[in-house]
Protein backbone atom coordinates (compact mmCIF):
# COMPACT_ATOMS: atom_id res chain seq x y z
CA UNK A 1 0.00 0.00 0.00
CA UNK A 2 1.34 2.85 -1.06
CA UNK A 3 0.19 5.96 2.25
CA UNK A 4 1.01 9.74 1.81
CA UNK A 5 1.14 11.35 5.14
CA UNK A 6 0.61 15.17 5.60
CA UNK A 7 1.65 16.77 8.97
CA UNK A 8 3.49 20.50 9.75
CA UNK A 9 6.86 19.25 9.87
CA UNK A 10 8.92 16.28 9.74
CA UNK A 11 12.29 14.61 10.85
CA UNK A 12 14.73 16.35 11.42
CA UNK A 13 12.76 19.15 12.24
CA UNK A 14 10.59 17.90 15.30
CA UNK A 15 9.23 20.80 17.59
CA UNK A 16 6.96 18.58 19.42
CA UNK A 17 5.81 15.21 20.57
CA UNK A 18 3.38 14.97 17.25
CA UNK A 19 6.22 14.87 15.05
CA UNK A 20 7.98 12.30 16.74
CA UNK A 21 4.87 9.97 17.29
CA UNK A 22 4.40 10.48 12.99
CA UNK A 23 8.00 9.88 12.41
CA UNK A 24 7.30 6.43 14.00
CA UNK A 25 4.49 5.48 12.78
CA UNK A 26 5.63 6.53 9.23
CA UNK A 27 9.12 4.31 10.07
CA UNK A 28 6.91 1.54 11.19
CA UNK A 29 4.58 1.33 7.79
CA UNK A 30 7.86 1.02 5.84
CA UNK A 31 9.09 -1.74 8.06
CA UNK A 32 5.74 -3.75 7.28
CA UNK A 33 6.23 -3.47 3.58
CA UNK A 34 4.34 -0.30 2.74
CA UNK A 35 5.69 2.88 1.11
CA UNK A 36 5.14 5.76 2.72
CA UNK A 37 5.25 9.30 1.52
CA UNK A 38 5.52 12.34 3.74
CA UNK A 39 4.14 15.60 2.66
CA UNK A 40 5.82 18.41 5.41
CA UNK A 41 6.55 22.39 5.20
CA UNK A 42 9.76 24.12 4.93
CA UNK A 43 11.33 27.27 3.85
CA UNK A 44 12.06 25.85 0.25
CA UNK A 45 10.93 22.96 -1.89
CA UNK A 46 12.94 19.34 -1.79
CA UNK A 47 12.94 15.78 -1.40
CA UNK A 48 14.91 13.28 1.05
CA UNK A 49 14.91 10.07 1.89
CA UNK A 50 15.16 9.05 5.84
CA UNK A 51 15.31 5.53 7.45
CA UNK A 52 13.05 4.54 3.98
CA UNK A 53 10.56 7.40 3.91
CA UNK A 54 10.00 9.58 1.54
CA UNK A 55 9.74 13.16 2.23
CA UNK A 56 7.99 16.32 0.03
CA UNK A 57 8.89 19.08 1.65
CA UNK A 58 6.54 22.11 0.29
CA UNK A 59 7.37 25.91 0.55
CA UNK A 60 5.08 27.51 3.17
CA UNK A 61 1.87 29.77 1.72
CA UNK A 62 1.81 32.21 4.72
CA UNK A 63 3.77 34.49 6.36
CA UNK A 64 6.10 32.42 8.35
CA UNK A 65 5.99 28.62 8.87
CA UNK A 66 4.12 27.22 12.08
CA UNK A 67 5.48 28.02 15.37
CA UNK A 68 7.44 30.68 14.13
CA UNK A 69 6.91 34.42 14.53
CA UNK A 70 5.48 37.49 12.54
CA UNK A 71 6.95 40.44 11.73
CA UNK A 72 4.94 43.20 12.74
CA UNK A 73 3.61 41.36 15.81
CA UNK A 74 -0.02 40.70 16.07
CA UNK A 75 -1.45 41.71 13.62
CA UNK A 76 0.60 39.57 11.42
CA UNK A 77 -0.42 36.67 13.48
CA UNK A 78 -4.27 38.15 13.06
CA UNK A 79 -3.21 37.59 9.20
CA UNK A 80 -1.55 34.32 9.31
CA UNK A 81 -4.51 32.61 11.49
CA UNK A 82 -6.77 34.11 8.82
CA UNK A 83 -5.06 32.43 6.01
CA UNK A 84 -4.57 29.16 7.56
CA UNK A 85 -8.18 29.14 8.04
CA UNK A 86 -8.19 27.81 4.51
CA UNK A 87 -4.92 28.44 2.37
CA UNK A 88 -6.12 27.50 -1.08
CA UNK A 89 -2.89 27.84 -2.28
CA UNK A 90 -1.16 25.41 0.02
CA UNK A 91 -4.18 23.24 -0.88
CA UNK A 92 -3.62 23.35 -4.79
CA UNK A 93 0.38 22.83 -4.11
CA UNK A 94 -0.55 19.20 -1.92
CA UNK A 95 -3.17 18.32 -5.05
CA UNK A 96 -0.22 19.24 -8.14
CA UNK A 97 1.99 16.70 -5.47
CA UNK A 98 -0.83 13.91 -4.94
CA UNK A 99 -1.88 14.12 -8.56
CA UNK A 100 2.14 12.94 -8.98
CA UNK A 101 2.11 10.20 -6.25
CA UNK A 102 -1.38 8.76 -6.92
CA UNK A 103 -1.47 6.89 -3.24
CA UNK A 104 -3.65 4.49 -2.10
CA UNK A 105 -4.52 6.37 0.80
CA UNK A 106 -3.75 9.83 2.54
CA UNK A 107 -3.23 10.38 6.43
CA UNK A 108 -3.05 13.98 7.67
CA UNK A 109 -2.08 14.80 11.14
CA UNK A 110 -1.35 18.28 11.83
CA UNK A 111 -2.23 20.68 9.45
CA UNK A 112 -0.67 24.25 10.74
CA UNK A 113 0.46 25.80 7.68
CA UNK A 114 -1.65 23.78 5.26
CA UNK A 115 -5.06 24.53 6.55
CA UNK A 116 -8.16 21.79 5.93
CA UNK A 117 -7.40 23.05 2.16
CA UNK A 118 -5.43 20.20 2.41
CA UNK A 119 -8.31 17.66 2.66
CA UNK A 120 -10.04 19.23 -0.34
CA UNK A 121 -7.18 18.34 -2.02
CA UNK A 122 -7.30 14.95 -1.32
CA UNK A 123 -11.41 14.76 -2.47
CA UNK A 124 -10.67 16.34 -5.76
CA UNK A 125 -8.69 13.57 -6.39
CA UNK A 126 -11.44 11.01 -5.03
CA UNK A 127 -8.72 9.39 -2.34
CA UNK A 128 -9.98 7.77 0.83
CA UNK A 129 -8.40 10.16 3.91
CA UNK A 130 -7.62 9.20 7.39
CA UNK A 131 -7.31 11.94 10.08
CA UNK A 132 -5.33 11.73 13.44
CA UNK A 133 -6.87 14.88 15.56
CA UNK A 134 -3.50 15.14 18.44
CA UNK A 135 -4.69 18.84 18.86
CA UNK A 136 -7.17 21.05 18.76
CA UNK A 137 -6.01 22.92 15.52
CA UNK A 138 -9.43 22.52 14.29
CA UNK A 139 -11.20 24.03 17.14
CA UNK A 140 -8.47 27.05 18.24
CA UNK A 141 -6.08 28.97 16.10
CA UNK A 142 -3.81 28.47 19.22
CA UNK A 143 -4.20 24.58 19.21
CA UNK A 144 -4.71 25.08 23.16
CA UNK A 145 -8.36 25.24 24.17
CA UNK A 146 -7.11 27.74 26.52
CA UNK A 147 -9.29 31.61 27.26
CA UNK A 148 -7.72 34.52 29.53
CA UNK A 149 -6.48 33.56 32.79
CA UNK A 150 -6.06 30.05 31.43
CA UNK A 151 -9.13 28.38 31.97
CA UNK A 152 -10.06 25.51 29.30
CA UNK A 153 -13.11 25.98 26.89
CA UNK A 154 -15.16 23.36 25.90
CA UNK A 155 -16.34 24.92 22.53
CA UNK A 156 -14.69 27.38 20.50
CA UNK A 157 -15.04 31.10 22.09
CA UNK A 158 -16.34 33.85 20.01
CA UNK A 159 -12.30 34.55 19.55
CA UNK A 160 -12.21 31.86 17.78
CA UNK A 161 -15.22 29.99 15.91
CA UNK A 162 -14.13 32.60 12.47
CA UNK A 163 -11.38 30.60 12.63
CA UNK A 164 -12.76 27.21 13.36
CA UNK A 165 -15.93 27.53 11.03
CA UNK A 166 -14.09 26.53 7.90
CA UNK A 167 -11.87 23.57 9.79
CA UNK A 168 -15.92 22.68 11.02
CA UNK A 169 -17.20 22.25 6.90
CA UNK A 170 -14.07 20.85 5.55
CA UNK A 171 -14.12 17.82 8.44
CA UNK A 172 -17.22 16.58 6.69
CA UNK A 173 -14.99 15.41 3.91
CA UNK A 174 -12.51 12.70 6.72
CA UNK A 175 -13.87 9.69 5.66
CA UNK A 176 -12.43 8.05 9.15
CA UNK A 177 -10.98 10.23 11.68
CA UNK A 178 -8.60 8.72 14.64
CA UNK A 179 -8.29 10.50 18.41
CA UNK A 180 -4.76 10.06 19.97
CA UNK A 181 -7.46 9.71 23.23
CA UNK A 182 -11.03 9.05 23.63
CA UNK A 183 -10.49 12.61 25.37
CA UNK A 184 -10.02 14.71 22.42
CA UNK A 185 -12.35 12.52 20.07
CA UNK A 186 -15.12 13.02 22.00
CA UNK A 187 -14.53 17.07 22.06
CA UNK A 188 -14.33 17.41 18.66
CA UNK A 189 -17.41 14.90 18.01
CA UNK A 190 -19.26 16.99 20.45
CA UNK A 191 -18.99 20.14 18.81
CA UNK A 192 -19.64 18.40 15.54
CA UNK A 193 -16.55 17.69 13.88
CA UNK A 194 -16.32 14.74 10.99
CA UNK A 195 -20.36 14.04 10.66
CA UNK A 196 -19.65 11.88 8.08
CA UNK A 197 -16.15 9.86 9.39
CA UNK A 198 -16.12 6.24 11.27
CA UNK A 199 -13.65 7.25 14.00
CA UNK A 200 -11.66 5.40 16.40
CA UNK A 201 -8.89 5.52 19.56
CA UNK A 202 -5.55 4.92 18.87
CA UNK A 203 -2.53 5.95 21.53
CA UNK A 204 0.54 7.24 20.34
CA UNK A 205 3.58 4.52 19.79
CA UNK A 206 6.85 4.69 21.57
CA UNK A 207 9.63 1.98 21.70
CA UNK A 208 11.92 2.57 24.64
CA UNK A 209 15.16 0.94 24.50
CA UNK A 210 16.69 -1.68 26.48
CA UNK A 211 16.03 -0.47 30.31
CA UNK A 212 17.83 -1.66 33.38
CA UNK A 213 15.38 -1.45 36.83
CA UNK A 214 17.27 1.19 38.99
CA UNK A 215 16.61 0.69 42.96
CA UNK A 216 15.68 4.14 44.81
CA UNK A 217 18.20 5.32 47.38
CA UNK A 218 17.61 7.12 50.77
CA UNK A 219 16.09 10.19 48.85
CA UNK A 220 13.78 8.87 45.56
CA UNK A 221 14.67 10.96 42.93
CA UNK A 222 11.16 12.43 41.02
CA UNK A 223 11.33 13.65 37.58
CA UNK A 224 9.19 16.27 35.10
CA UNK A 225 10.36 15.99 31.04
CA UNK A 226 8.69 18.38 29.21
CA UNK A 227 7.96 22.23 28.06
CA UNK A 228 8.75 24.05 30.66
CA UNK A 229 5.70 26.18 30.19
CA UNK A 230 2.67 27.77 32.74
CA UNK A 231 -0.10 25.16 31.62
CA UNK A 232 2.41 22.16 32.53
CA UNK A 233 2.19 23.00 36.19
CA UNK A 234 5.22 23.47 36.83
CA UNK A 235 4.59 25.94 39.70
CA UNK A 236 2.15 23.77 40.85
CA UNK A 237 5.22 20.93 41.08
CA UNK A 238 7.06 23.42 42.68
CA UNK A 239 4.56 24.25 45.36
CA UNK A 240 3.99 20.61 46.12
CA UNK A 241 7.76 19.63 46.46
CA UNK A 242 7.45 22.45 49.36
CA UNK A 243 5.19 20.56 50.93
CA UNK A 244 6.21 16.96 50.84
CA UNK A 245 9.71 18.84 52.50
CA UNK A 246 8.07 19.96 55.20
CA UNK A 247 6.54 16.86 55.63
CA UNK A 248 9.73 15.10 55.92
CA UNK A 249 9.48 13.13 52.70
CA UNK A 250 13.10 12.59 51.24
CA UNK A 251 12.82 13.63 47.62
CA UNK A 252 14.00 15.54 44.77
CA UNK A 253 13.03 16.92 41.85
CA UNK A 254 14.70 17.07 38.47
CA UNK A 255 13.51 18.85 35.75
CA UNK A 256 14.31 18.47 32.01
CA UNK A 257 13.58 20.74 29.18
CA UNK A 258 13.56 24.23 27.90
CA UNK A 259 11.02 27.05 27.96
CA UNK A 260 10.70 31.12 27.98
CA UNK A 261 13.49 32.68 29.58
CA UNK A 262 11.99 35.07 31.51
CA UNK A 263 9.18 31.74 33.03
CA UNK A 264 12.30 29.50 33.74
CA UNK A 265 13.79 32.57 35.94
CA UNK A 266 10.92 32.63 37.82
CA UNK A 267 10.81 29.26 38.42
CA UNK A 268 14.52 28.94 39.35
CA UNK A 269 13.84 31.85 42.07
CA UNK A 270 10.86 29.98 42.79
CA UNK A 271 12.75 26.44 43.64
CA UNK A 272 15.99 28.35 45.00
CA UNK A 273 15.81 26.46 48.54
CA UNK A 274 14.24 23.44 47.84
CA UNK A 275 16.19 19.92 46.72
CA UNK A 276 15.06 21.17 42.60
CA UNK A 277 17.52 20.61 39.78
CA UNK A 278 16.85 22.11 36.16
CA UNK A 279 18.88 20.09 33.80
CA UNK A 280 17.87 21.29 30.62
CA UNK A 281 17.09 19.50 27.45
CA UNK A 282 17.61 15.82 27.98
CA UNK A 283 16.96 12.91 25.62
CA UNK A 284 13.88 10.80 27.42
CA UNK A 285 15.75 7.52 27.31
CA UNK A 286 18.99 9.13 29.10
CA UNK A 287 16.66 10.84 31.89
CA UNK A 288 14.62 8.36 32.91
CA UNK A 289 17.68 6.13 33.50
CA UNK A 290 18.44 8.83 36.53
CA UNK A 291 14.85 9.03 38.10
CA UNK A 292 12.43 7.30 40.53
CA UNK A 293 9.03 8.27 39.60
CA UNK A 294 7.69 10.44 36.84
CA UNK A 295 5.53 13.11 37.70
CA UNK A 296 3.16 14.92 35.19
CA UNK A 297 1.32 17.81 36.70
CA UNK A 298 0.05 19.51 33.94
CA UNK A 299 -3.02 21.70 34.61
CA UNK A 300 -4.68 22.46 30.82
CA UNK A 301 -6.39 19.39 28.84
CA UNK A 302 -3.44 17.29 27.33
CA UNK A 303 -5.03 15.86 24.18
CA UNK A 304 -2.85 12.38 25.29
CA UNK A 305 -0.20 12.78 27.65
CA UNK A 306 2.61 11.19 25.52
CA UNK A 307 5.48 11.56 28.74
CA UNK A 308 3.02 8.90 30.55
CA UNK A 309 3.67 5.80 27.39
CA UNK A 310 7.41 7.15 27.75
CA UNK A 311 7.75 7.01 31.54
CA UNK A 312 6.01 3.23 31.59
CA UNK A 313 8.07 2.00 28.48
CA UNK A 314 11.33 3.30 30.32
CA UNK A 315 10.13 1.53 33.56
CA UNK A 316 9.23 4.15 35.89
CA UNK A 317 6.29 4.53 37.43
CA UNK A 318 3.84 7.54 37.30
CA UNK A 319 2.47 10.22 38.88
CA UNK A 320 -0.44 12.69 37.44
CA UNK A 321 -2.92 14.89 37.06
CA UNK A 322 -6.56 14.38 35.99
CA UNK A 323 -6.46 16.46 32.98
CA UNK A 324 -7.95 15.55 29.20
CA UNK A 325 -6.30 12.42 27.54
CA UNK A 326 -3.62 11.61 30.94
CA UNK A 327 -6.41 9.99 33.26
CA UNK A 328 -7.27 7.38 29.99
CA UNK A 329 -3.36 5.88 30.59
CA UNK A 330 -2.95 5.52 33.92
CA UNK A 331 -2.53 1.84 34.74
CA UNK A 332 -3.46 0.98 38.85
CA UNK A 333 -0.20 -1.35 38.96
CA UNK A 334 2.40 1.52 37.83
CA UNK A 335 0.53 5.01 38.11
CA UNK A 336 -1.18 7.10 40.82
CA UNK A 337 -3.88 9.89 39.53
CA UNK A 338 -4.26 12.97 41.67
CA UNK A 339 -7.74 14.00 42.66
CA UNK A 340 -7.53 17.35 41.77
CA UNK A 341 -4.94 19.47 39.94
CA UNK A 342 -3.94 21.48 43.42
CA UNK A 343 -0.82 20.60 45.25
CA UNK A 344 -2.44 18.99 47.82
CA UNK A 345 -3.93 16.51 45.91
CA UNK A 346 -0.66 16.04 43.76
CA UNK A 347 1.31 15.78 47.04
CA UNK A 348 -1.23 12.82 48.24
CA UNK A 349 -0.77 11.30 44.83
CA UNK A 350 3.23 11.05 45.32
CA UNK A 351 2.76 9.65 49.26
CA UNK A 352 1.16 6.72 47.68
CA UNK A 353 3.18 6.29 44.77
CA UNK A 354 6.92 6.50 47.20
CA UNK A 355 5.11 3.80 49.77
CA UNK A 356 4.21 1.62 46.89
CA UNK A 357 7.46 1.83 45.04
CA UNK A 358 8.63 0.82 49.15
CA UNK A 359 6.62 -1.91 48.83
CA UNK A 360 6.65 -3.23 45.37
CA UNK A 361 10.44 -2.79 44.92
CA UNK A 362 11.42 -3.87 41.10
CA UNK A 363 8.03 -5.43 40.52
CA UNK A 364 6.66 -1.65 39.91
CA UNK A 365 9.94 -1.53 36.91
CA UNK A 366 8.32 -4.79 35.19
CA UNK A 367 4.57 -3.34 35.47
CA UNK A 368 5.53 -0.43 34.01
CA UNK A 369 6.56 -2.23 31.30
CA UNK A 370 4.29 -4.37 30.46
CA UNK A 371 1.44 -1.73 30.55
CA UNK A 372 3.79 -0.10 27.64
CA UNK A 373 3.94 -2.96 25.35
CA UNK A 374 0.49 -2.31 23.61
CA UNK A 375 1.63 1.15 22.70
CA UNK A 376 4.97 -0.16 20.39
CA UNK A 377 5.19 0.83 17.13
CA UNK A 378 4.15 -1.71 14.95
CA UNK A 379 1.18 -2.50 17.12
CA UNK A 380 0.15 1.23 16.28
CA UNK A 381 1.00 0.91 12.54
CA UNK A 382 -1.18 -2.49 12.44
CA UNK A 383 -4.08 -0.41 13.84
CA UNK A 384 -3.55 2.35 11.32
CA UNK A 385 -3.50 -0.50 8.62
CA UNK A 386 -7.28 -1.28 9.67
CA UNK A 387 -8.57 1.97 9.04
CA UNK A 388 -6.95 2.45 5.88
CA UNK A 389 -8.91 -0.64 4.89
CA UNK A 390 -11.80 0.89 6.42
CA UNK A 391 -11.38 4.59 4.76
CA UNK A 392 -10.18 2.46 1.25
CA UNK A 393 -13.96 0.80 1.54
CA UNK A 394 -16.35 4.14 2.77
CA UNK A 395 -14.31 6.62 0.53
CA UNK A 396 -16.58 9.68 0.08
CA UNK A 397 -15.57 12.37 -2.78
CA UNK A 398 -16.09 15.85 -2.77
Amino acid sequence: MHIVMINSYYHPNEPGGAERSVRGLAEALVGLGHQVTVIALGEQRKSYLVQGVEVEQLPIRNRYLPLGRGHDGGVGKLRWHARDSYNAAAGSDIGQLLQRLRPDVVHSHNLGGFSVAAWAAVKRLGLPLVHTTRDFYLLCPKTTMQGRGGCSCSSPCMTCLPFAWPRLRASRLVDHVVGISEFILRRHRDNHYFPNAGHSVIYNSYDPPAVEFRAPGEVVRLGYIGRLAPAKGLDMLIDAMAMLVERACRVELYIAGEGDDAYVAQLHAKSASLPIRFIGHQQPAAFFKEIDIAVVPSIWNEPLGRVVIEAMANGKPVVATPVGGIPELIIPDCGVLAPDTDAASFVSAVQIMLQRLKDMGPSIHLFSIKAAECYTSVSVASAYLRRYSLALSTKSTL
